[in-house]
């Protein structure tokens, strides 16, 4: 699962000189990186109905502040093995990170003159704390499959209606 934006950085800058005596080009190159949540997990299923669970998670954040062509990214990620029973949920959590922002208002120039009567700063945290759900579901048959499919449609539509309502 990938829920991420593909975000440009500038790669290089050529100037190719013109051959013809004029100033010449500027070619900039980009390449992409991938920002956002990735969740790879890989099932394997035993005998006894227990099911060991490969998980890879990563999430990436742009950084404010960084160079616009540059952008600075910070990375947390965890990799983890687990076994579950059928249909038993497991937590995965510890992807924790605190922001700390500070921000300086001021009235030009007598902001800087004096800064107690034309100054205001402020310092924002935010805590974040990302918790994932996991329920493995053994499915031996069709109709397995479709009742756990129209059970999840079911709720979704539920989910949809409240949303509508306004709940």
């Amino acid at each position: 699962i990938n829920v991420s934006e593909n975000i440009p950085y500038l790669k290089e800058t050529r100037f190719i000189q013109s051959t013809t005596g004029s100033t010449g080009d500027i070619i900039k190159s980009y390449d992409y990186k991938d920002v956002g949540i990735t969740l790879k997990i890989t099932p394997q299923i035993s005998q006894d109905k227990y099911v060991r669970l490969k998980i890879s998670q990563e999430v990436t954040k742009v950084i404010e502040g960084g160079l616009a062509e540059a952008p600075t990214t910070a990375k947390r990620s965890v990799d983890t093995t687990l076994i579950v029973p059928n249909q038993k949920t497991v937590v995965l959590g510890g992807l924790v990170r605190d922001d700390t922002e500070d921000t300086v208002k001021k009235v030009p120039f007598l902001g800087d003159i004096f800064p107690w009567l034309f100054r205001y700063n402020t310092k924002k945290s935010t805590k974040t704390n990302l918790l994932i759900f996991i329920t493995p579901h053994i499915i031996t048959t069709f109709e397995e499959a479709e009742a756990i499919k129209k059970e999840k449609e079911k709720s979704i539509i539920g989910d949809k209606i409240k949303k509508q309502d306004g709940k």
